[in-house]
């Protein structure tokens, strides 16, 4: 005979016999179940929590920075910084750079404020990040 041990409701052990002020369990009650006085109820699923707005501007920083690594440069601010450089190429990925860089803000603050005033759902962060503008590179 398998028992549940319980505390405030919540099945916290499953042990084979019975102790003290165990109940008799089945064997497909486990940790985590919840008992109502009268019978067993599995756990409620668990409920996602949406992201925080942190969240979202960590993973479009960490889009920035490895976009600016497809040109071998080592983040962002780095890239950015070569916009007055005086190697053309590097001037131009640079100003290209930017201008996307500050797309990519821009949108996503706005969607964020968005769903902050209820005009639209909250994304996940993957579904975030495919909206964002796609960077231009000079040729």
């Amino acid at each position: 005979m398998r028992s549940a041990i319980l505390e405030n409701g919540l099945v916290v052990n499953v042990i084979l016999g019975q102790l003290g002020d165990s109940i008799p369990c089945a064997d497909a009650i486990s940790i985590g179940w919840l008992h109502d006085g009268t019978s067993f109820l599995p756990p409620l699923p668990a409920v996602p929590v949406p992201p925080a707005v942190a969240e979202y501007e960590e993973a479009v920083q960490r889009v920035i920075d490895e976009t600016a690594r497809q040109k071998m440069f080592r983040d962002g601010v780095t890239m950015a910084s070569y916009v007055a450089s005086t190697v053309p190429e590097w001037a131009a990925q640079a100003v290209a750079f930017v201008a996307w860089r500050d797309a990519v803000w821009a949108y996503s603050y706005v969607e964020l404020a968005k769903v902050l005033e209820g005009q639209r759902p909250q994304p996940g962060i993957d579904a975030l990040l495919e909206e964002l503008p796609a960077i231009v590179w000079p040729i």
